[in-house]
């Protein structure tokens, strides 16, 4: 008799992970595919965005909202973000997804103080690799 049974991720998804990689929770979603969280990041659609690009994650209850920062000026010292498009994922049975999300990207944060011109200075931690990866993020696209 099995006193603790566990949701197995499919094969292909494991498939895709970089070694080392390991699933923390994952939900179904009603129009297919899976949105799965990893220790390096959440996969969407087959393709994985690290903890330190999402710059706001918000769960109502059936819909997670992914909000995930794209490169505005890389040549910029710190790097210059803003927010992309929202990603609303609609989720079947999501279990501990909702919270594993929240855990992964408010602990990505080190450091975060708004800076004179109305942008915000971010130091996130970056799986797997040592160190803080510093940013400065708008809250709205120039």
């Amino acid at each position: 008799m099995a006193f603790w049974s566990r949701r197995m991720l499919p094969k292909a998804y494991r498939e895709l992970f970089s070694s080392g990689e390991r699933t923390l929770a994952w939900a179904a979603r009603p129009e297919g595919g899976l949105v799965v969280a990893t220790n390096l990041g959440l996969w969407v659609d087959r393709a994985r965005i690290g903890w330190h690009e999402i710059t706001k994650a918000v769960w109502d209850g059936s819909t997670l909202v992914v909000t995930v920062s794209e490169v505005v000026d890389d040549t910029a010292d710190p790097v210059v973000v803003a927010d992309s498009a929202h990603l609303k994922l609609v989720l079947i049975d999501p279990g501990h997804l909702p919270h594993q999300v929240r855990l992964r990207v408010t602990g990505s944060i080190v450091s975060s103080e708004e800076q004179p011109d109305g942008s915000r200075l971010v130091g996130r931690r970056m799986p797997g690799v040592d160190g803080v990866a510093w940013t400065r993020w708008l809250s709205a696209r120039p």
